[in-house]
This record gives C-alpha cells, structure tokens and sequence, in this order.
C-alpha cells in the first residue's frame, strides 16, 4: 500500500514523473492512475497494456478506484483518454494536480472531451474551500446549534446532499456527452474508409463494416459506452482490410496517433465482431 513519502522519496518520485511527462510529450502512452490512502499511483508505459498497468498500480496504492487508458498532451495539458469515463472519481484529477504540484512536476489534467482548464482554476476553487472552512470553525454561540436534536432536523444538510448530488449528475453527463461528441466526430472523419468498404467486393468485410457503423449509429444516442467499444472494433476491421489489401491503402484517411493506440488494444476483440452482430443486430 502508498505510504505517505519522505522529502528525499518526494524528490526522487518527482524526477520520475518529469520524465513521465516528457514520454507522454514524444508519443502517447498507455497509463494506469488509482487514488491510494496516502497517495497516488502514476503507471506509464508504451508497449503495456493499460490492464497490466492498472494491476500493478492497484496493487501498489492499496485502492481500486481511478482510471486507465491512453495519455497524450495537448499543449501544457495532459489529457487522458480513458476507457470507462463513467468509472472516474469526481476527486482524481484534483488529487493527481495536487500529486504532480507536491513532486515539482506541477501540470494541468484533464479528460478526453471536456474543456481545457484554466491555469488557476483549481486552485482558486482550493483557496476558496479552504476559506469557507476556516469560516465555519470560527461559530458563534448564535450559530451553534442549541441541542443535538436541533443539528439532526437542521434541513440545511439534507439541501447540501441534494446540491452535491445533483451536481455529481451534472458533472457524469457532461462527460458522457463530451465523450459522444468526440466518438460522432471520429466517425464523420472515417466516412471514406467506410464508403470504400461498402462498395468492396470482398462480402465478408462489407457486411462487418456496414454492420458495425449501423450498430455505432445506433448505440451512439442511447449507450455511450457501447459505442466507444464497436467504434474501437469498426477502426480494427477497416485498418485490418487495409493492411491485407482488401481495402487498399488511403494516404488521405489515416488515423491519429491515438486511434492508433487504441486499435492495438482492441485488436483481441476483433475475433467477436460476428457475435457482436448477432447479438445487436
């Protein structure tokens, strides 16, 4: 288990991550990021899976709650994008600013799809916390609840778990609809590759492409999560046509860096793509 670091520990975990962050810089990386009792776990590696990542990270940080997918930098930021963005803690990116600030890497975080953060963001909502909190220490004998029975029907704290409630929906959909802008969009820039594959003469790849795309348009309104998995599987058919000539090369439509990445992953579950059809067709 993640144990709280010494200063010297501190120093050493901070030249770690500084050359974590210029990796990520050159080329994107698979990552595993889980939230510990005393600390987090940072796993970055080109080659490993991001679940044998995820694995050891867990193991290391004595937790099981966190995130896992490809990491890549957009500028100063990192971004991460993970495979179950449903999955993700509301306090992980904070914690892991916070992580990277402590170790002298400071660097802004932030998920695949949601708005790039401001430089003082989170730390002016940290100041402004910290403020309130010193407030609320600081009770008069008015503000003191007079009984405890007082305290228990104050209908103030059922109103604060109503707001944060509300709030953590707010902040879940906004990364469910982030994350389908972004899959609709891959999927209008693969529109050549998948008339190509309609009109190939090759039986076997038209039916999986057009199949999938119907299945992804489908899926894409109603189950996020569902769609980023045949989107994965749509890309692993086309490039696979690609590479044994059944679709022919196409200078012009090829994929980024991360969809790259990702079609390695998900280069297993290309063997499934016909149950897949038959069980959602």
């Amino acid at each position: 288990m993640a144990k709280k670091p010494t200063p010297t520990e501190l120093k050493q975990q901070g030249e770690e991550l500084s050359k974590q962050i210029a990796e990520v810089r050159k080329k994107d990386v698979n990552f595993a990021m889980v939230m510990g009792k005393d600390a987090l776990v940072f796993h970055t590696d080109r080659k490993k899976n991001c679940d044998v990542l995820w694995r050891t990270a867990k193991k290391e940080a004595g937790g099981a709650k966190g995130a896992k997918g490809i990491a890549s930098m957009s500028g100063k930021v990192m971004v991460l994008d993970v495979d179950d963005p449903d999955s993700v803690p509301g306090p992980l990116l904070k914690m892991a600013k916070k992580h990277f600030a402590e170790r002298g890497a400071p660097i802004r975080i932030m998920l695949k799809g949601e708005e790039e953060p401001a430089d003082d963001a989170d730390d002016t909502a940290d100041a402004a916390d910290e403020k309130t909190k010193k407030a609320a220490a600081v009770q008069t004998p008015e503000q003191t609840p007079k009984s405890a029975s007082d305290a228990q029907d104050d209908p103030s704290d059922e109103q604060a778990k109503t707001q944060k409630n509300e709030i953590a929906d707010a902040d879940r959909d906004a990364r469910i609809e982030a994350l389908r802008k972004s899959l609709i969009q891959d999927f209008k820039t693969m529109q050549p590759d998948l008339k190509r594959a309609s009109q190939s003469q090759d039986a076997g790849v038209n039916k999986k492409v057009t199949g999938l795309a119907r299945i992804f348009i489908d899926q894409v309104k109603t189950d996020v999560k569902k769609a980023h998995s045949v989107m994965g599987l749509l890309q692993t058919t086309i490039n696979s046509a690609k590479d044994s000539g059944q679709l022919g090369a196409d200078d012009a439509a090829k994929p980024n860096t991360a969809s790259i990445t990702r079609r390695k992953k998900l280069a297993a579950l290309e063997k499934g793509v016909d149950k897949l059809l038959e069980r959602l067709g």
